[in-house]
């Protein structure tokens, strides 16, 4: 019984170790990629040999730049990253298929960007694209055709709401371990639409400069797409599209006021 019971005790400590040696690992991830903002943030990479970066300081206004009175060219595809970009938490903490708004849930900003795709006319002619190197594709997979949105109902007098689905707006699915850049370049083909006319929205500074390297104007956000990222760095966007069209490849981040001191 003495043995049994040191067996038992021996099998806890290692579950406990294995579980601590995860938990450390995650934390070790989010602390490297918070210190890669910090660097982004603090002038540390090279920008004049890497990319072009821009930045912008969000105003009373939250306006970049004048916006012309001609029709805004839009980009043609909205390619997102997955986990931390538009849900939380990341497919890699979860033990099983997790259950969209259970398990797993939408960020309030990319509820309404996804919103505005599905029902605002100007994003007819524009499509969605998902690339994420996680590696629980089945289960990403199953929360875009499971998850869907609050629109407003279409018609003159637009009073109430229905909920449509996200799975449709998404026909080009990259999700597995690899490089963004190998993501990118297989939904370019896929889709047919140039690089200049995309745009890319990550969590991880360092994806955004390699898909910046492919011609993509690339936006990192920081813990979820917020509204402010969005209409900011579109504004961005068509600036450079109309002052650069073939010269898009950069990587774009929205300045805040207020940073938040756990972070930065």
């Amino acid at each position: 019984m003495k043995d049994l019971f040191n067996v038992f005790r021996l099998l806890c400590c290692a579950l406990f170790f294995f579980l601590w040696l995860c938990a450390a690992v995650a934390e070790s991830n989010r602390l490297l990629q918070r210190f890669q903002f910090f660097i982004a943030r603090k002038g540390g990479v090279d920008r004049e040999k890497r990319m072009k970066r821009f930045h912008l300081e969000a105003g009373p206004s939250g306006r970049s730049s004048s916006v012309s009175p001609s029709p805004s060219p839009v980009p043609r595809l909205i390619v997102f990253d997955l986990d931390n970009t538009l849900w939380t938490p990341e497919l890699y903490e979860l033990w099983s298929a997790p259950k969209a708004n259970r398990d797993i849930c939408l960020f309030k900003g990319a509820e309404k960007v996804l919103a505005e795709l599905l029902s605002d006319p100007k994003w007819k002619g524009t499509r969605a694209a998902a690339a994420s190197r996680a590696t629980r594709t089945g289960w990403a997979n199953n929360l875009l055709d499971t998850f869907s949105v609050t629109v407003q109902k279409e018609g003159k007098s637009r009073q109430g709401s229905q909920e449509v689905p996200i799975g449709p707006l998404f026909p080009f699915r990259e999700v597995y371990s690899g490089s963004k850049t190998a993501h990118l370049s297989q939904i370019q083909r896929q889709s047919g639409v140039s690089y200049s006319d995309m745009i890319f929205f990550d969590d991880w500074y360092e994806n955004c400069d390699a898909v910046s390297s492919l011609g993509v104007f690339s936006v990192v956000v920081n813990d979820g797409i917020k509204e402010a990222d969005w209409e900011e760095a579109l504004r961005e966007w068509e600036r450079l599209k109309r002052e650069q069209p073939n010269e898009m490849g950069c990587v774009w981040m929205r300045r805040r006021k207020q940073q938040n001191s756990r972070y930065w």
